[in-house]
């Protein structure tokens, strides 16, 4: 149930953990046209009023406010509201079950539960063999989630 007291469908929701606490709970997910939108009116204040960072109301206030919280994805949101553009990388999907680790090898751990075939990434950067990735989807729970896969696992 929702702060005005809606009714979420199930397909709305998403179980995560809020960075600034330490249990799960169901978060209403954030729909394509509502980031989009949200982006364009970011990046066009950061160009108007030549802005820096962009922050969430959980930054600002951390013990008070939990928005935009664990669904949005404010990595991704953040920098390409600040500049980059989504086509401007490549998007590749998993070929089986990855870990997607803290640093580029394999003594890294991982950063989140392993990625499930077919998954979505953008490749930020490449360093050897290995690719430093954004999801671009919910894995295990978890939004917005970066780090690096050994790329012979991507395929475009």
């Amino acid at each position: 149930c929702s702060v005005d007291k809606r009714v979420v469908p199930d397909n709305e929701v998403m179980i995560g953990k809020h960075k600034n606490d330490k249990t799960e709970a169901p978060w209403h997910t954030y729909s394509e046209k509502q980031i989009e939108v949200s982006i364009e009116i970011a990046a066009l204040l950061v160009k108007t009023y030549a802005l820096a960072d962009i922050l969430g109301h959980e930054d600002i206030s951390p013990f008070r406010k939990s928005d935009p919280g664990p669904a949005f994805p404010m990595g991704s949101f953040r920098s390409r509201a600040i500049g980059r553009k989504e086509n401007s990388l490549d998007i590749y999907t998993t070929s089986t079950d990855v870990n997607i680790r803290a640093g580029s090898g394999t003594q890294f751990v991982p950063v989140a539960d392993m990625m499930p075939p077919h998954t979505k990434v953008q490749v930020l950067k490449r360093e050897g063999n290995w690719s430093f990735v954004e999801v671009l989807q919910t894995v295990g729970g978890l939004n917005d989630i970066e780090g690096w896969v050994f790329s012979k696992y991507l395929v475009k």
